[in-house]
């Protein structure tokens, strides 16, 4: 099944895709990739007043917007959402697997391993961003039903049991420490954050605690891959244990 050809994005709710309100795209902008990844708009769209301001104000944010078919060579749908680049390579390289997104957003990782036959559990603060990832869940065919919490993980909230556990583009230094100490032998945490250099170069985001710094402790957790590409720092952490493995993530 191939979900994500390229990122397409819509103005119209006629059409596949994540519908996007032009006037409030910078709201979306967390769960758009980086800009030097194209963003495609169909032909037929770039024809109405909204697709083409949705393409001005793209083009303002610094996008690249090419234009195409509303579907690839394959007939396959093109989808308007894509995952974290650190949760297909999880994907690729480990077994599915009960897993909780913690900070889910708009559901996009969450939705993408459900896809792929993971028993998914997505928790957000925002009960807008867990109904855009139940509307998102609706448009792919998925396994299993993804459980959607609306919770703050920063509380007491009792955290779920899991083999995996995401932190994608939100982290929490407290939350982190909670669960190093809960999670079960074996369990695989995925941390995409900023990293240190580029909140120490832009100033955001504003709390350190939602980055992951030189100090910040792995609690004797293997550290299956690192890498900072870019604003980000992405990381694969396990926990040691009789379930402990070591390919679970390839560069």
């Amino acid at each position: 099944m191939g979900l994500v050809r390229s990122l397409w994005l819509t103005a119209d709710p006629a059409r596949f895709g994540t519908v996007v309100d032009p006037g409030d795209l910078r709201r979306w902008k967390s769960q758009l990739p980086e800009p030097t990844r194209p963003i495609w708009m169909s032909t037929g769209e770039l024809q109405t007043e909204l697709g083409r301001t949705l393409e001005s104000q793209l083009r303002s944010l610094g996008y690249c917007v090419r234009t195409g078919p509303d579907r690839d060579a394959d007939g396959q749908t093109l989808r308007a959402w894509a995952p974290s680049p650190l949760v297909a390579m999880l994907a690729r390289n480990a077994p599915s697997s009960p897993a909780v997104d913690l900070g889910c957003g708009g559901g996009r990782d969450a939705v993408f391993l459900a896809a792929r036959g993971w028993k998914v559990t997505a928790v957000d603060s925002l009960s807008d961003c867990v109904e855009r990832g139940r509307g998102l869940e609706e448009s792919v065919p998925v396994l299993y039903p993804i459980e959607w919490i609306c919770a703050d993980v920063r509380s007491e909230f009792a955290l779920p049991s899991a083999k995996v556990y995401l932190f994608i583009r939100f982290f929490d230094a407290g939350v982190w420490a909670r669960l190093a100490e809960s999670a079960e032998p074996g369990a695989i945490v995925a941390v995409q954050t900023f990293s240190e250099r580029h909140r120490a170069a832009t100033g955001h985001p504003r709390s350190e605690r939602t980055v992951w710094l030189s100090t910040t402790s792995d609690f004797g957790w293997h550290v299956r891959y690192s890498r900072e590409k870019g604003p980000f720092q992405y990381r694969i952490l396990q926990k040691p244990g009789a379930d402990d493995v070591n390919s679970v993530a390839h560069s």
